[in-house]
C-alpha cells in the first residue's frame, strides 16, 4: 500500500509539472511570435497563396525560427527548474481531489493536442490514403478518440501496483519495431538503378543529395569546388563509397543502415522511460511511421526525403541515447560525448547540429546556475564538471568551425582526389 501511494503521488507531481510545463511553453510561444512581430519589421507575404482554410496558420519563416530557437534555450531549463524546486514541495491532499486532478490532467492536455487537428483533412487524408472534402468530415477521428478514451478509462479505473517491467511485453513491442522497421526498409527504401524514373521524387530533393555525394566521390570538395545546402556529410561518408562503389542501391543501404541507428537509438531510450503495455507497443510503430514519411507515402506521394531521414535525423537521434546514458551516470566524459556529437552533427549538416550544440549548452549552463543557487555542497563536484564541461564544449564547436572555414579557403588548384577534409 504504501509503495503505491508513493506511486501515486509521484505521477501526479509529474503530471502537473508537465501540465506546467506545457501550458507555459504554449503561452510563451505564442506572446514570443507577437513579440518578434511588433519589434522586428517581418517581410509581407500574399496569403492568397494559400488555401483559404489554411491562411490563418500562416506564419513567415524568421518567426517559426525565432519561437523555435528561444523555446529551445529556455524550456528546458524551465522544466529542470520546476522538477528541481516542487520536488522538494510535499503537498498533503484529499485522496478524492487526488483522483480528480490525476484523471483531469491527461484528459485536458489530450484535448489541446488533439483540438488543432479538428478541421484539418490532412488527418483524416493521413487514414484513409486519399484526400478529403473541405467539409472536413469527422467520423475516422471521432473513432480514435473513442478508442483512446476507453483505453484511457481502463488503464484509469483498474486496479493497479506498481507497473515493473514485463519482459514479454518489451519483447514482444521491440520484435514489432524491428519488423516494421525492416518493412519500411524493404519495402521501398532499399532501391537499385531500376527504381529510377523521371518522377519529381528523383530530380528534386533526391538530386540535391545524391549529387553532392557523387561529386565528392569523384574528387571534388564541398565548399571548394561547389556549395551545399545540407552541409558537410558527403564528405564524411565518400570515403566508404571510394571503397564500395557509388550506385543507387549501395547509397540506399548506406542511409537505410544510418536509418536503422537512428531509430534503434530512439526507441531504445523510449522503451526505458514508457511502462505502460499499451503504449510501449505502439510507440515503436509509431516511430517507424514519422520517420520513413509513411504519411506521404499513404496519401500517393512516393517522397523519400533523405534531408530529414536520416541526414538531419541521425546526430540527434544519437544524441538522445548518450544523453541517456548521461542521466544513468552523471560523469564529464558521458556529457563531452553529447558535445562531440554536438559539433560532429554540426559540420554534417549545421541544421541539427547546431540544435545539439544550442540545447546542451541550455542544458549545462542552466543546470550549473540552479545548483549554484541552491548552494548544496553535495553538488560540488558536478558543479565543477559542469564549468569543466562549459569550456569544453565551446572549444569542441570553435574548432569544428574553425576546421571548416579552412577547408573552405582551400585554393581549388590544390584540391586532389585523396584531399581530405
Amino acid at each position: 500500500m504504501k509503495n503505491n501511494y508513493v506511486e501515486k503521488a509521484d505521477t501526479l507531481r509529474l503530471q502537473l509539472q508537465f501540465a506546467i510545463v506545457a501550458s507555459g511553453t504554449l503561452l510563451g510561444a505564442i506572446a514570443l511570435q507577437a513579440l518578434y512581430v511588433v519589434l522586428v519589421k517581418v517581410p509581407i507575404i500574399d496569403p492568397l497563396i494559400l488555401i483559404s482554410r489554411h491562411r490563418v496558420g500562416l506564419s513567415p519563416k524568421p518567426v517559426e525560427r525565432f519561437v523555435f530557437l528561444v523555446s529551445m534555450l529556455l524550456v528546458p531549463v524551465v522544466a529542470y527548474g520546476t522538477v528541481l524546486k516542487s520536488g522538494r514541495i510535499h503537498v498533503v491532499l484529499s485522496s478524492e481531489f487526488e483522483r480528480v486532478v490525476s484523471l483531469a490532467i491527461p484528459v485536458l492536455l489530450s484535448i489541446a493536442l488533439f483540438s488543432p487537428f479538428v478541421g484539418f483533412d490532412f488527418s483524416q487524408a493521413l487514414l484513409s490514403g486519399r484526400s478529403m472534402p473541405p467539409e472536413h468530415p469527422l467520423r475516422v477521428m471521432g473513432a480514435c478518440l473513442l478508442v483512446a478514451g476507453a483505453w484511457y478509462s481502463w488503464v484509469s479505473v483498474r486496479s493497479r501496483g506498481v507497473v515493473t517491467c514485463n519482459r514479454f511485453t518489451a519483447s514482444f513491442a521491440t520484435g514489432l519495431f524491428v519488423a516494421a522497421m525492416l518493412l519500411q526498409i524493404f519495402a521501398w527504401r532499399l532501391l537499385s538503378d531500376a527504381s529510377l524514373t523521371v518522377d519529381a521524387t528523383w530530380w528534386n530533393s533526391a538530386d540535391a543529395v545524391i549529387y553532392t555525394v557523387g561529386q565528392v566521390v569523384g574528387g571534388k570538395t564541398v565548399l571548394v569546388d561547389m556549395p551545399s545546402q545540407y552541409g558537410l556529410f558527403a564528405e564524411f561518408i565518400a570515403p566508404i563509397f571510394k571503397v564500395v562503389g557509388l550506385s543507387i542501391f549501395s547509397f540506399t543501404a548506406l542511409w537505410a543502415t544510418l536509418q536503422i541507428a537512428s531509430l534503434s537509438a530512439v526507441f531504445f531510450v523510449l522503451q526505458k522511460h514508457v511502462r505502460e503495455p499499451a503504449l510501449k507497443i505502439t510507440v515503436g510503430i509509431a516511430l517507424v511511421m514519422v520517420t520513413f514519411e509513411t504519411s506521404l507515402w499513404l496519401i500517393g506521394i512516393n517522397e523519400r526525403y533523405w534531408q530529414y531521414w536520416p541526414i538531419r535525423f541521425v546526430w540527434p537521434a544519437l544524441s538522445v541515447l548518450a544523453f541517456y546514458s548521461y542521466t544513468r551516470r552523471k560523469t564529464l566524459p558521458r556529457l563531452l560525448v553529447i558535445s562531440a556529437f554536438g559539433a560532429i552533427g554540426s559540420i554534417w549538416n549545421a541544421d541539427s547540429g547546431l540544435v545539439i550544440e544550442l540545447a546542451l549548452a541550455a542544458f549545462i549552463v542552466g543546470k550549473l546556475v540552479l545548483l549554484t543557487i541552491e548552494h548544496n555542497t553535495a553538488s560540488t563536484p558536478e558543479r565543477r564538471d559542469l564549468m569543466r564541461a562549459v569550456v569544453l564544449h565551446v572549444v569542441m564547436l570553435a574548432l569544428a568551425v574553425v576546421g571548416t572555414r579552412a577547408v573552405g579557403q582551400i585554393p581549388p588548384g590544390m584540391v586532389t582526389s585523396n584531399s581530405p577534409i
